[in-house]
């Protein structure tokens, strides 16, 4: 989505890329600013009122008008698309040691319970944060051509065992 903004001639701030806090943005924005810059796109994700304060203000101190692009996103999809991108970056999924290791640099790379964080605390924006306007925006999937038109699907709601010995009988019996 910020890459559309960007197309547009949007300049792009965006935390994961620059490292830091959300706050530590502020700086930057305050140089795009005085560099004659006022189309800006901060593609960050603020999920509480608190966390988008700062900027809003940033804006408002400026004079630039806030508009909030909402991309309402279900759990599921939020899903897919966080093992996707770990799957890209590191070739497979990671192991819960692993993620907690790369997490620490890496913001990408997360477990499942950040997900599940994020949709309890998330404060969906309202105009009285004093936004110049609200854009909700539904996720799309586009379809990646390079997958193929297969896939298997395994539900188990039991116990899986592997044996050599024929079903019903033990492996230790001769």
């Amino acid at each position: 989505a910020a890459l559309s903004f960007v197309s547009k001639g949007y300049d792009r701030l965006n935390r994961d890329a620059a490292g830091g806090s959300l706050s530590d943005l502020l700086p930057q924005l305050d140089m795009l600013i005085a560099a004659g810059s006022s189309r800006i796109v901060l593609d960050n994700t603020y999920v509480s009122r608190q966390s988008r304060a700062r900027v809003v203000a940033a804006g408002a101190k400026r004079g630039l008008p806030v508009r909030c692009v909402f991309l309402s996103t279900s759990l599921e999809d939020a899903q897919v698309n966080a093992v996707q991108r770990i799957v890209a970056k590191y070739g497979r999924l990671l192991e819960p040691e692993e993620m907690r290791t790369i997490s620490k640099r890496d913001v990408a790379a997360f477990g499942p319970s950040v997900l599940f964080r994020y949709q309890r605390e998330l404060e969906p924006p309202h105009p009285s944060e004093g936004f110049s306007g609200i854009d909700e925006t539904p996720f799309v999937r586009t379809r990646d051509r390079s997958f193929g038109e297969r896939a298997v699907l395994v539900w188990c709601d039991g116990v899986l065992r592997w044996s050599r010995s024929a079903p019903g009988t033990s492996p230790n019996t001769s």
